[in-house]
């Protein structure tokens, strides 16, 4: 091919598509989203929330463990999370109040077992600081 076969076969690629193009821009527009569309987005939005459960149920399950057992980091970053995905459940449309509660349960959930592990971590460390100045002491 040369240069030129090139330049034409580009150029009319592209005339042909600012021709569909037109002829598409002249049809009118629905106003929002379709009924289906909002359908769509309502069931996967409330699979997702649904499947998003797992987070809270097995932050809730933690509860029952010792907080010696907890990753503090993990758990700081699940609160995080939830915490900007409680305002963004909202912000979306249509609303996923599923989602929603989703995450604020989780926030609850999170936020006790990192106050479970602070005081946790704060008595152990009391108590092993006070165990080694008695041994300095003796």
């Amino acid at each position: 091919l040369t240069r030129a076969m090139l330049h034409r076969s580009v150029r009319k690629s592209l005339q042909k598509a600012l021709k569909i193009r037109r002829q598409y821009s002249q049809v009118p527009v629905e106003k929002g989203p379709s009924k289906a569309r909002e359908l769509g987005a309502n069931v996967f939005g409330f699979l997702g929330a649904l499947a998003n459960w797992g987070v809270p149920i097995a932050s809730l399950s933690l509860l029952r463990l010792d907080a010696e057992n907890l990753n503090p980091r993990m758990t700081a970053a699940l609160t995080i999370y939830s915490i900007f995905f409680v305002r963004w459940a909202v912000a979306v449309y249509p609303r996923n109040y599923t989602l929603f509660l989703c995450h604020v349960t989780n926030v609850v959930a999170q936020s006790t077992n990192l106050a479970r592990y602070g005081w946790w971590y704060s008595t152990t460390n009391n108590e092993e600081q006070e165990q080694k100045q008695d041994v300095v002491l003796d």
